[in-house]
Formats: structure tokens, C-alpha cells, sequence
């Protein structure tokens, strides 16, 4: 007990300030955009805006320090009266602030729509695998958390190629699926290797709430049916070799909801061990 407590004296702490820099030669970008507007327009619980703030606390308390990474952090979340000139303002402060290894933080889904914007006009056309349970291609009259992959392809209709995986029937209505084309995976057919038309840039997209409730409760939308451990992390490991080979790291994580985690943050801490293990 005494030299227990001895170590944990001698141990070396660490502030969540001291592990960023402000530097843009960094060599890992943390875009944040702490808002939950596009949930409530959806119908969800209030919360999200909160996970930037949880990850970056929980990865800071992880040994990241010990690689040759150096980490900064970029707000890029907009306080406006309209939903579609946030989006656009957030599209031009990413666009700003890229980085070949870049991941965003929501916030709910509807950010990936100004994050994916910015990769396709700064690449021209991207890969996308879209781990979820929502296709999140709904043709409703205002824009929210389940309308990015609609709004993108009305944007840039033949810029993307997107793969949907651990959609759910019961999810998605039928006019969710009309008019667009994408490849769509359920639950029970996930793979872990993907095949693509194009050598593009590979964003991996991860809506929290597409992985399964056992270890993913803190969401707006519990999913009792979704990927397993094991399907989500043999995703992830393809798509880490992708990056490896094409050049470039793009991820973005959204939904994740700290107020409905336990009281060991198990999802919050589930979700930063991944991104340090999909840097690393």
C-alpha cells in the first residue's frame, strides 16, 4: 500500500491545456463543434454539444503525449440566428484549418455535412463509410441532424461515394432511400474491407448511436441492435491502413451525448481510446 501510494505521488500529472498547441504546424487537428441545435431540430435530446469538451478531456488523460504527435484544437462552431449560415461559416473555418491528419468532434451529425464540404472542394471528390443506423438522407423542408448526406448530394451530386454501414430498416423511412446513389450495408452485413471507384480521400464518419447500446448508451438515439466491438473496430482498422496508403486521416465522431453516459463515462472513454488508436 505504501509504495502504491508512493507511485501515485511521483507520477506526473498532466492539465488538459498542456497536451495543445496553438501551432498549425501541428501534426493532428481536433476540430470542435460544440453545438446540439441540428439534434433538437431533429427531435433528440440536448447534450451533444457537450462531447468535444468530454473527448479531448478523456484523450488528454491518455499516454499520447509519448508519440511523436503534436496536438491542436479548433473551435469551429458558429453563434448565428440561422442553422444553414452556421454550417457555411463552420465549412470556411475547417477549410482554414485542415490538416492531413484531422479529426471533428459534434455535436450532432449535421456537422459532418460542412466537414465532408470542405474535404471535397479542397480534394475535388472523397470516399465515405458512414457508420450508423440512420441513413441520415431525410428530404424534410429545414436542415438537422438527419438531412447531411441529402444536403451533400444536392451540392455535389458526383463528388462522393458513400457506404452506409449498420443501417436499420426500422430506422429509415422509404424516402429516405430515393434519388441517391450509395451503397448500404445492414448490421448483419457488415464487412470490414471496402472497395472503392476512386483512390480518393477516406472520411470515416461514426454517428455514436450506430454502434451497439451495450457500450454505447451515451446517445440521443439508444441502438440495442447495432455494431458490435468487434465489427466497429475491424472497420476501423481498414480504414487506418487506407490512410496509411493514401496519405491523408479524416474522422469524424458525432452523437456521442455525455449526459446519458454512466458514471465511469464508459462510452466517452470507449470513443477516445479510438481515437487514439486510430492515430496511432
Amino acid at each position: 500500500m505504501e509504495k502504491w501510494e508512493s507511485n501515485l505521488k511521483t507520477r506526473p500529472s498532466r492539465k488538459n491545456s498542456e497536451l495543445f498547441t496553438d501551432a498549425k504546424k501541428a501534426t493532428v487537428t481536433f476540430l470542435t463543434s460544440s453545438c446540439d441545435e441540428g439534434v433538437m431540430r431533429n427531435g433528440g435530446r440536448r447534450g451533444a454539444k457537450h462531447a468535444p469538451a468530454c473527448l479531448l478531456h478523456h484523450f488528454s488523460t491518455l499516454n499520447a503525449d509519448k508519440s511523436t504527435n503534436t496536438f491542436r484544437k479548433v473551435e469551429v462552431a458558429h453563434k448565428t440566428l440561422s442553422f444553414e449560415k452556421n454550417q457555411e461559416l463552420q465549412k470556411e473555418t475547417i477549410s482554414q484549418n485542415l490538416n492531413k491528419c484531422t479529426f471533428h468532434f459534434g455535436g450532432g451529425h449535421d456537422h459532418v455535412y460542412p466537414f465532408a464540404s470542405s474535404l471535397i472542394e479542397k480534394h475535388g471528390h472523397i470516399n465515405i463509410i458512414n457508420i450508423d443506423a440512420h441513413l441520415d438522407t431525410r428530404q424534410d423542408p429545414v436542415h438537422h441532424s438527419g438531412t447531411p448526406f441529402r444536403q451533400l448530394h444536392e451540392k455535389y451530386p458526383n463528388q462522393f461515394e458513400l457506404h452506409q454501414v449498420g443501417i436499420q430498416e426500422v430506422a429509415n423511412t422509404a424516402e429516405n432511400y430515393e434519388d441517391l446513389k450509395m451503397t448500404i450495408l445492414s448490421t448483419d452485413e457488415v464487412k470490414s474491407e471496402f472497395k472503392f471507384e476512386k483512390n480518393s480521400p477516406l472520411l470515416l464518419s461514426i454517428d455514436c448511436d450506430g454502434l451497439d447500446g451495450s457500450y454505447m448508451s451515451a446517445v440521443s438515439a439508444h441502438n440495442p441492435r447495432g455494431l458490435t466491438q468487434q465489427q466497429f473496430e475491424s472497420i476501423c482498422t481498414f480504414t487506418k491502413d487506407y490512410w496509411a496508403k493514401e496519405g491523408n486521416t479524416y474522422c469524424g465522431f458525432y452523437e456521442l451525448n455525455p449526459l446519458f453516459d454512466n458514471l465511469a463515462a464508459s462510452s466517452a472513454k470507449y470513443i477516445a481510446h479510438t481515437i487514439h488508436n486510430l492515430i496511432n
